[in-house]
């Protein structure tokens, strides 16, 4: 196994993994700029890091790089395998079929949108039916118009 396989996605998924990091990598920097205290964090686990470290930035940087680099690595390494030889079974093969979008939907209405919904709430405190659907859509944006830069470029 190669260590190239844990830290670049394949070329097919660069664009939504990218994506999908470009929303948590805004999530955290929005807090990191507007959040002053401990308890004005929503997400337990981070107020816990941040308390953990006496510090905001230095908690939500620990907290990311602690949690999101492994599942980076994951999403790399499960992107550069070759899932041919599990085609043969009909769950596998519905699967392989439709896996972009169904990445799209789970990672884009589950992370993604999550991620640009606790970015914007710092900006503009609005009801989360706001937030969720512009972050998925945002995210859909995003992804199908890297997709095409990438197959016309």
């Amino acid at each position: 196994m190669a260590v190239r396989q844990f830290l670049i996605p394949a070329r097919d998924w660069r664009v939504r993994v990218y994506a999908l990091y470009v929303f948590i990598l805004q999530d955290y920097l929005m807090t990191g700029a507007f959040c002053k205290d401990f308890a004005d964090e929503a997400n337990l686990l981070v107020r816990a890091s941040m308390i953990y470290f006496d510090d905001v930035q230095v908690g939500l940087l620990v907290f990311a790089l602690a949690f999101y680099g492994p599942v980076y690595a994951v999403l790399c390494l499960l992107t550069n395998r070759d899932w041919d030889h599990l085609r043969g079974t009909s769950l596998f093969e519905f699967l392989s079929e439709r896996r972009r979008p169904i990445f799209d939907v789970a990672l884009g209405l589950g992370v993604a949108s999550r991620h640009f919904e606790g970015g914007m709430s710092w900006v503009l405190p609005l009801s989360n039916r706001l937030w969720l659907p512009l972050g998925f859509i945002a995210y859909l944006t995003l992804v199908h118009i890297g997709t095409l830069k990438t197959r016309v470029g």
